[in-house]
């Protein structure tokens, strides 16, 4: 095993470039009519994949989108969220493993409600238009 490379073999055997990153996500799956919502964590991702727990079981085969909160900061001060468009390749009760088919990092922004001293997180998710390219840029918002 290399440093800092590890194999998840639970639900992912015969990756070669698995980094066992645990961060909180939040995903979205819109199929047979439902929209299924939910929190987890992710265990292990790659450039192409990733594992993450949920607090349910997620279906095989749909459409799925994910927002994480990565764990690094740009620059050591500003948050990050990594955007992902995936496929669910299989599930092991409440893990899954996700294809990853296109992916965007943001900077997490916080919108302050005038006079009110709150903030509300980021609430809306990537979703690209079918004919609209894979990026790998970080952008505002």
């Amino acid at each position: 095993m290399e440093s800092g490379v590890q194999r998840h073999n639970t639900i992912t055997p015969g990756w070669e470039h698995c980094y066992p990153i645990q961060a909180n996500l939040y995903y979205r799956i819109v199929y047979g009519g439902r929209v299924l919502e939910g929190h987890g964590t992710t265990l292990a991702v790659s450039s192409k994949k990733l594992v993450f727990q949920s607090e349910r079981e997620i279906p095989d085969s749909v459409a799925i989108e994910l927002r994480l909160d990565w764990p690094i900061r740009l620059d050591n001060v500003v948050s990050l969220r990594l955007h992902v468009h995936g496929k669910t390749l299989r599930n092991n009760g409440s893990y899954a493993t996700v294809r990853i088919l296109r992916h965007e990092f943001r900077t997490s922004t916080r919108h302050h409600v005038a006079g009110h001293g709150a903030s509300l997180p980021e609430s809306e998710l990537f979703v690209p238009a079918p004919d609209e390219p894979l990026r790998h840029t970080v952008r505002q918002g």
